[in-house]
């Protein structure tokens, strides 16, 4: 009897720290699960993400199915962990909401699986600025002391300052910018204790330039799949690009217009911040002009297309 009395104990301790992760993943399209809160960056000290976060919610936590097309990266696949839910913080949009910070946290009781494992796509605007000026992007973890035992600050490398930055596999338009990399954390030492996950994104401290990221995450075992955004740009393809295309007014009212410099192209298309297509237009001339009059306010982007390339901007409608 007394075995049986120590065999149910342990089964009810082993229960009660469970690994639960409900909706980790983002599967059920929406931020059930996670705590989203978010503030406005001050002190120019983003190393210590000051600023964030006081404010319940964000207009700038969005899930977004894949795969989905970003106007830097091109196609964004399904996470390396699979499903068609990842999440965003932040936009590229310096206009509304400056300086906003972001912020999704999760908490969970560790259980024997021990691992937690995410997926990141992240894009800083503004290069060479000080380490502690940067935008950035952020995992961080903490016990339940809430001491944090974990913390990756990604920020592309810096003017001054010491900093860890992680490597960006593409620099275009002073924006650095990597597709979906996966990293995993062994959590066992916390097994049976409550861990808290801050994932956050902010714009640098002059308001100036932007910070945002894809995101997802899975607290299994699974291993990631190679993930590839479609058609990125190099550096060598933007400085060519400078010279083909010439867009102007920027902003602009009711009226774009597009100088292809000698060569023509078979599409147009305008992007909204949301990868939505609002504008199409085919059969484009060296010179054309474009009306962007039942546009509402706000940053576009556009995406011209021929048989050998793919050619990328954006503008802003006032």
């Amino acid at each position: 009897m007394k075995k049986l009395f120590t065999l149910v104990g342990m089964l009810f301790l082993c229960s009660s720290y469970a690994q639960v992760c409900t909706n980790f993943d983002f599967e059920s399209g929406n931020l059930g699960g996670w705590t989203v809160t978010s503030g406005t960056v001050s002190g120019f000290n983003n190393i210590a993400m000051m600023g964030c976060c006081t404010q319940t919610g964000s207009p700038e936590a969005i899930i977004k199915t894949t795969p989905f097309f970003d106007t830097q990266l091109g196609t964004i696949p399904h996470s390396p962990f699979g499903g068609t839910k990842v999440v965003m913080l932040n936009d590229s949009n310096i206009t509304v909401n400056t300086g906003l910070i972001t912020r999704i946290s999760y908490s969970l009781v560790v259980g024997p699986t021990s691992v937690f494992q995410y997926a990141i796509s992240s894009h800083i605007n503004g290069l060479g600025h000080p380490c502690t000026d940067h935008a950035y992007n952020n995992i961080t973890v903490k016990n339940s002391l809430g001491t944090p035992v974990y913390s990756l600050h990604i920020i592309p490398p810096a003017s001054s300052g010491t900093c860890s930055p992680v490597a960006f596999t593409n620099t275009v338009n002073n924006t650095a910018f990597f597709c979906w990399k996966t990293f995993s954390l062994n959590l066992s030492p916390y097994i049976g204790t409550t861990v808290t996950i801050d994932v956050t994104s902010g714009d640098c401290t002059a308001f100036g330039h932007y910070g945002y990221c894809y995101f997802d995450a899975t607290c299994t075992t699974a291993t990631p799949t190679n993930a590839i955004c479609g058609s990125l740009p190099t550096e060598l393809e933007e400085r060519s690009i400078e010279n083909s295309v010439r867009v102007w007014p920027n902003p602009a009212n009711d009226v774009l217009h597009f100088s292809l410099n000698g060569s023509s192209a078979n599409t147009l298309l305008v992007f909204d911040l949301l990868g939505k297509v609002v504008l199409k237009q085919n059969d484009l001339k060296e010179k054309n002009t474009i009306s962007i009059k039942d546009l509402q306010p706000g940053v576009y982007f556009y995406k011209v297309i021929n048989s050998s390339k793919e050619i990328s901007g954006k503008f802003i409608k006032e």
